[in-house]
């Protein structure tokens, strides 16, 4: 599979929303390809795409609007939910292995209060935000969120407000020390 032929399958499967899907589109377009070719391609671009992040996030975080005003308060979000993958016996007529398997992708979300509006019929808006998401622990998404939260204004913040149900994870990321000694939201120490 050449490099274009696989961008143009991955692009497919991420609008999808399934591999079967996107196996089905990619066969409109001229290119027969199985739903196990498209999940393959998908794991091998996610793992790239993970590994790149990893470098990114041993990178300090530099902010990206550093010119723009300094903000009353920055607004972080954090949730979890129950995904389902693919098990390891997915696929087989006859398996002792679960066919489904769920994993929780814990997500952050991080933006500034004036970064938030309301349309002419009342609904809320956010103009800018950012969103992470990990299927690691608690620190992991706290290590990625608050590096996106830097980038997006948190240092200049005045006020900070975290949003999350009671789940004791949410709640016990703050504690959780990263390798400089802070917490894995850092800013809550302030």
């Amino acid at each position: 599979m050449s490099p274009v032929l696989e961008e143009k399958l991955a692009f497919t499967a991420t609008l999808a929303g399934s591999y079967e899907a996107a196996a089905q589109v990619a066969g409109k377009w001229g290119c027969k390809a199985d739903d196990s070719v498209v999940h393959a391609l998908v794991q091998r671009a996610g793992s790239q795409a993970e590994a790149q992040t990893q470098e990114r996030l041993k990178q300090v975080p530099q902010e990206s609007q550093p010119q723009r005003r300094a903000s009353q308060l920055a607004l972080l979000m954090v949730e979890g939910w129950f995904a389902r993958f693919r098990g390891p016996g997915w696929g087989k007529k006859k398996t002792e292995k679960e066919r489904v398997k769920f994993h929780e992708i814990k997500n952050g979300v991080f933006y500034l209060h004036e970064q938030a509006g309301r349309t002419e019929g009342g609904r809320g808006v956010i103009a800018d935000k950012t969103v992470v998401r990990s299927q690691g622990d608690s620190t992991d998404l706290g290590r990625r969120l608050h590096w996106e939260a830097v980038r997006g204004g948190l240092g200049r913040a005045q006020e900070t407000l975290v949003l999350g149900d009671g789940i004791a994870w949410i709640w016990n990321l703050k504690a959780q020390p990263l390798a400089r000694g802070e917490g894995a939201f850092g800013f809550l120490a302030r």
